[in-house]
């Protein structure tokens, strides 16, 4: 199974790839993306979109202390690295769900 864009989008935010994850490049936490998810929204925008550039563009408005704009445009910079996890994991007979996928449990959802 080939991820989506906003699969891939939503991991690359918020999936720590240990040494490839520095200060300026922290992913972001259950929190962060808390805040930011719904600015998304509100702005016609979805996590897909940030993987197609011009990010300064498209966050121009966006203000949040802990997630500067520097540090949410060096997120996508670890697709080589979810790439990796991602075959690692599949040969692992694991899978990754985000909240969005339509079978991702309602209870787990509510629970977080």
């Amino acid at each position: 199974m080939t991820p989506g864009v906003q699969f891939e989008a939503t991991v690359l935010l918020t999936v720590s790839f240990g040494k490839f994850d520095t200060a300026r490049s922290r992913s972001l936490s259950p929190k962060e993306l808390g805040r930011f998810a719904p600015w998304l929204k509100t702005h016609g925008l979805q996590p897909g979109t940030l993987l197609k550039g011009r990010l300064k563009d498209l966050l121009s408005g966006w203000e949040d202390q802990s997630m500067s704009l520097s540090r949410l445009e060096s997120l996508p910079a670890h697709g080589g690295a979810l790439g990796l996890a991602f075959e690692k994991w599949q040969r692992a007979g694991l899978w990754v769900m985000i909240r969005s996928d339509p079978e991702y449990p309602g209870w787990l959802k509510r629970q977080l």
